[in-house]
């Protein structure tokens, strides 16, 4: 889940190095046929890894496998091969990764790197949904993981073992972090969760305190702070400590991205525990927000239900608009949902998705000038529709190469 923005990067700088290593390893002289051919090769390799830091991931690996085939024969391919994998990979290209790479372990080959290929397999299985698979990767690592990728491998053996509904398995493969202290909160929300679905609930709850205390600066650190007080909320509930949920409720943020659901559960644990006035101010602010967010279409029938049990003579004007908001709700929904089926809207919205982290003003201007877009920003930003948008792209590419060709 996390450290995801960690691994493009440290394939760029790994893909660097090992080219570097390749090129240094040349002994040919330019004017000899020898000297040409390696000179010819030379070019293909730094042309590849252009091509890569520009997302161009089908020329990388077109230009890296020419490269290849200009190698003498004498000379081995390990090199060259475990970087074609893993170039594929950064592609999202997974076939014949596995037997690549269990031929490779026989040769001459450092295990960091071929455990970093490894890695990048189990990622990209994973990333397509195929748990099992990546599990059966990440189980192919042999030896003493590279300590620059030893937090990811953790975190992401643990999401494999919970989608393979595995927690118990998923909390013990958290239980001595190793990774960099920035993903240590990761880790321990994630093992939260973990021990919360195999039914150990004081140590999930131990463990996402250690989360919901932890002093955050950055948008990213207090939206876990904020996820982790509202998990812990929703487990006092289930646990039936109302006053312990309404404590963690009310310290999550009102103006993060999980504030809405927080609001909502807040306004039910005030009109339980015989405080309807304060469900009712909870729930008039949330009602207030934007429409699109299932919590305030919730909020629009809990205000009146809120009026209506202290017996309010507005409860039945607030059922009408509860009704004509829905109405006028359902009516923008079939607009997006029409406009999306239209092809020349799908395309753009593929094409924007890319652009899904835009923040501020550039977020809201796309908003307005596409209103579908207000109920598929969740979507969009997930990343399973981002990796389908991008291998749409890369084929919509490709395609456009062989047209010119």
């Amino acid at each position: 889940m996390s450290g995801q923005h960690l691994r493009k990067s440290a394939l760029a700088l790994a893909a660097t190095a090992l080219a570097v290593m390749l090129w240094s390893s040349k002994s040919g002289h330019a004017g000899t046929p020898e000297g040409n051919r390696e000179h010819l090769q030379d070019l293909l390799y730094r042309e590849a890894l252009f091509h890569h830091y520009q997302r161009d991931n089908f020329s990388a690996i077109t230009h890296l496998e020419a490269a290849r085939d200009k190698q003498p024969k004498k000379e081995p391919l390990t090199d060259t091969e475990l970087l074609l994998v893993r170039m594929k990979l950064a592609f999202g290209v997974h076939e014949n990764a596995d037997r690549v790479l269990r031929r490779l372990r026989e040769e001459d080959i450092p295990e960091a790197q071929t455990n970093t290929a490894w890695y990048e397999l189990a990622e990209t299985l994973f990333r397509k949904g195929y748990p099992a698979a990546a599990n059966e990767a990440l189980n192919s690592l042999r030896g003493r993981v590279p300590e620059d990728i030893a937090g990811n491998v953790q975190l992401l053996r643990a999401n494999v073992l919970m989608a393979l509904r595995r927690y118990a398995e998923a909390a013990r493969a958290l239980e001595n972090w190793r990774g960099p202290r920035a993903l240590a909160s990761y880790a321990r929300f994630n093992r939260g969760i973990a021990l919360w679905r195999a039914g150990n609930q004081s140590e999930a709850v131990s463990s996402l305190e250690l989360v919901a205390d932890t002093r955050a600066e950055d948008e990213e650190g207090l939206a876990l702070k904020d996820r982790a007080n509202l998990t812990l909320g929703y487990i006092a509930l289930r646990g039936e400590d109302p006053g312990q949920a309404r404590e963690h409720f009310k310290k999550v943020r009102r103006q993060g991205p999980y504030a809405n659901r927080a609001l909502l559960a807040l306004g039910l644990v005030e009109q339980a525990q015989g405080r309807p006035d304060e469900a009712l101010s909870v729930w008039m602010t949330l009602r207030d927000r934007a429409s699109a967010d299932p919590a305030v279409q919730e909020s629009y029938l809990a205000v009146p239900y809120a009026l209506r049990e202290q017996r309010a003579p507005k409860a039945a004007h607030h059922y009408e608009q509860a009704v004509a908001s829905f109405s006028r709700e359902l009516e923008e929904v079939n607009v997006a949902r029409e406009t999306v089926q239209e092809e020349k809207n799908l395309d753009r919205l593929l094409r924007n998705a890319r652009a899904s982290g835009a923040v501020g003003s550039q977020r809201d201007e796309a908003s307005a000038k596409h209103p579908e877009s207000r109920y598929l920003g969740r979507l969009i930003a997930s990343r399973r529709f981002q990796e389908t948008s991008l291998g749409h792209l890369d084929l919509l590419a490709m395609l456009a190469d062989l047209d010119q060709s």
